[in-house]
């Protein structure tokens, strides 16, 4: 007998050819723990998407943006709602998926999915592009934003997407995509973006791109009073020949317009860094406070390292997108929804801040009183009491058993 199935909640473990674990082992609700005993023997498969993001899965384009917002915003209460609620799935007769049909909130428009075009999205196309693969729903998500991005006329969408920096393939439409879009589609509203440089010589010496975290006003080279308008992308085109002046165009159309690099770097740079990070700590403090209905992403511009709270240092990829999971205290729990098993890391939320340049997306809402309701009500659910006289004493004295 080569081949075992073995069935646990909605996956299956397929496993090619007999192994011998401890009985201990199935007694654990980890599945992952169960298959970390013998990875080279199983294949795991979730059952089809069900509108939550459950499964393990793996990215395969460049858009890591894209992925670990989705992820981001799938962890909190408010947002698995949000995605179970924009998701129908249409069977025939027979129960068998005909396709998915992809509302999103902030556009208000619904786009399809057919069960052939999710089948072909998992494997390589012509150009050797290959849509996310595991977890059905978020290859779905990722399929029927692409078709948003490219096909819908919502204004509010362009100006997200038309704020952020292009990516190296432009006319790939998950290249380099905003977490702040994947909010908007999702939850109706775009992330606050967040991007801090620190080191002005850097911002000097190569053309670079600056999102100011407020309105500054600054006179340009011939008097004229010019706008940096919070949260928008302007690009530094160039710098004159001596350096003195910084040449820079807006993404709203704007035409090219010239600024004293000294007078940028005292009444708009400086400041705006100060602003930046104490902008992102506050944003990380709400999110601990609040963490029912909030998500951030964490976005690298180049490798950098960061210290975790084992003491240890962790290096972060280059121009990557991670999913903050969880802040406690100076504790930040993210993850890198890019790999399939969406590995984990606890780093120094100072370490994190103190970094050359960064970025980061994310909510500042208030848990309403309804969902902190909601939330109580579901993990007094969830707890497991032997008999009525461990539930009084849990109540009255806490938990004693």
């Amino acid at each position: 007998m080569k081949n075992i199935i073995f069935v646990k909640h909605d996956f299956f473990i397929y496993v090619r050819e007999i192994v011998t674990i401890k009985r201990e082992t199935f007694m654990d609700n980890s599945i992952k723990n169960i298959l970390g005993i013998f990875p080279q023997h199983y294949t795991l498969i979730k059952e089809e998407a069900n509108g939550k993001i459950d499964g393990d899965f793996t990215q395969h384009l460049e858009d890591c943006g894209l992925i670990s917002a989705l992820f981001s915003i799938s962890q909190t209460k408010e947002g698995a709602q949000a995605i179970e609620d924009s998701l129908v799935i249409v069977r025939d007769e027979e129960d068998n998926i005909l396709e998915y049909n992809v509302t999103f909130k902030g556009t208000g428009e619904t786009y399809t999915v057919t069960q052939d075009e999710l089948k072909k999205a998992k494997k390589p196309d012509e150009n050797g592009r290959t849509y996310a693969t595991g977890d059905d729903d978020v290859t779905v998500y990722e399929y029927a934003m692409e078709k948003c991005f490219k096909e819908s006329d919502d204004e509010t969408l362009k100006e997200i997407l038309n704020n952020y920096p292009k990516g190296t393939n432009p006319d790939d439409a998950l290249n380099a995509v905003t977490p702040a879009s994947v909010s908007y589609l999702l939850l109706g509203e775009p992330f606050d973006t967040i991007k801090t440089h620190k080191d002005f010589e850097e911002f000097k010496n190569k053309a670079s791109y600056f999102i100011p975290d407020e309105t500054y006003s600054i006179a340009d080279f011939y008097g004229n009073e010019i706008e940096f308008k919070e949260g928008c992308l302007y690009t530094k085109t160039r710098n004159s020949i001596n350096g003195e002046y910084f040449y820079f165009k807006g993404n709203d159309g704007e035409e090219e317009f010239i600024i004293n690099a000294e007078d940028f770097y005292n009444n708009i740079f400086a400041p705006n860094e100060e602003n930046a990070v104490e902008h992102a700590r506050a944003m990380l403090d709400n999110f601990e406070q609040n963490p029912l209905s909030n998500s951030i992403v964490f976005g690298t511009t180049g490798e950098c390292t960061v210290e975790c709270t084992n003491g240890k240092p962790y290096n972060f990829d280059s121009a990557h997108a991670y999913s903050v999971i969880e802040v406690d205290g100076d504790n930040v729990i993210m993850a890198n929804a890019s790999t399939a098993d969406n590995q984990k890391y606890i780093v120094d939320k100072n370490s994190l801040l103190n970094l050359e340049s960064f970025w980061l997306f994310g909510s500042e809402n208030q848990d309403s009183e309804e969902l902190i309701i909601e939330d109580m009500l579901d993990k007094e659910a969830a707890v497991y009491y032997p008999n009525l006289l461990c539930f009084l004493k849990d109540k009255l004295f806490g938990k004693t058993y």
